[in-house]
C-alpha cells in the first residue's frame, strides 16, 4: 500500500513537472542579452489588453516576469532600452480585416497570419518592431493553441527584437479563464528555463 502511494505521488509530481510546455526560445539580431542591465515591460497605453484578458491577469504576468528578471540581476526602469512585450495566443471572433481597427489602434494590418482561427495578440502591435514577415512567420509558427504565452524583448533604440520565447499554457482548457497567479508564475519560469542569462548563483538551487 505504501508502494502504491508513492508511486501515485511520483506520478502527480511528474504531471506537475510537465504542466507547461516551452514552444520557443531564440535570439535574434546576434544580440548578447547581458549586454543589457535595465529593462522595461510594455504598459498598457501602449495598446491593448489580447481580447478576454483582464487587468489582474496583466499584473499577473508582469509581476512573473519581473520576478524572472530580477532573479537574473536585471534592474527594472522607466528609461531602459530593453522593453520587454507580451503577447497571448487568442481565439478571433472577428474579422482579421476589422481587428486593425477595432482592437489594434495604429495597426496597419492585422497582427500576423491566423491558424484555424486563431492568432497571437500583443500588447504593443508587432508591426512597430518586426519588419521581416518570412522570419516573423516562422517565429509564430506552431504557437496557435490558445493561452499560449509570448515574451519578445526589443531594442528601443534600434527596434530590432532580441529575443522571443512561448510557453503553452496560461489558459486553462476546462472553462476557458486565465490561470492564477501561482500557475502564471509557473508558466513563465518554463519560459525562461532556456533564457541566454542564467539565474543568480543565489535563485539556482530552487530553480524557479
Amino acid at each position: 500500500m505504501k508502494y502504491i502511494f508513492l508511486l501515485f505521488t511520483t506520478v502527480l509530481i511528474l504531471t506537475g513537472c510537465s504542466r507547461y510546455t516551452l514552444l520557443n526560445s531564440e535570439t535574434y539580431n546576434n544580440a548578447d542579452m547581458s549586454d543589457y542591465e535595465k529593462y522595461r515591460i510594455v504598459s498598457r497605453s501602449k495598446g491593448k489588453l489580447p481580447p478576454g484578458m483582464q487587468p489582474v491577469t496583466y499584473s499577473n504576468i508582469v509581476a512573473s516576469i519581473r520576478d524572472q528578471m530580477l532573479k537574473r540581476g536585471y534592474h527594472e526602469a522607466p528609461d531602459a532600452t530593453l522593453l520587454i512585450n507580451i503577447g497571448v495566443t487568442v481565439h478571433h471572433t472577428i474579422t482579421p480585416e476589422s481587428a486593425a481597427d477595432s482592437m489594434r489602434p495604429g495597426h496597419k494590418n492585422q497582427s500576423g497570419p491566423y491558424y484555424n482561427g486563431y492568432y497571437p495578440f500583443f500588447v504593443m502591435p508587432r508591426d512597430f518592431y518586426w519588419n521581416d514577415s518570412e522570419t516573423y512567420t516562422r517565429i509564430v509558427k506552431g504557437l496557435y493553441e490558445e493561452g499560449v504565452l509570448t515574451i519578445d524583448m526589443i531594442d528601443t533604440r534600434l527596434m530590432k527584437p532580441l529575443y522571443s520565447s512561448s510557453v503553452a499554457t496560461i489558459i486553462n482548457p476546462v472553462n476557458g479563464a486565465y490561470r492564477d497567479l501561482p500557475a502564471i508564475s509557473q508558466a513563465v519560469s518554463v519560459m525562461f528555463s532556456q533564457y541566454p542569462v542564467p539565474l543568480l548563483e543565489g535563485y539556482r538551487q530552487n530553480k524557479n
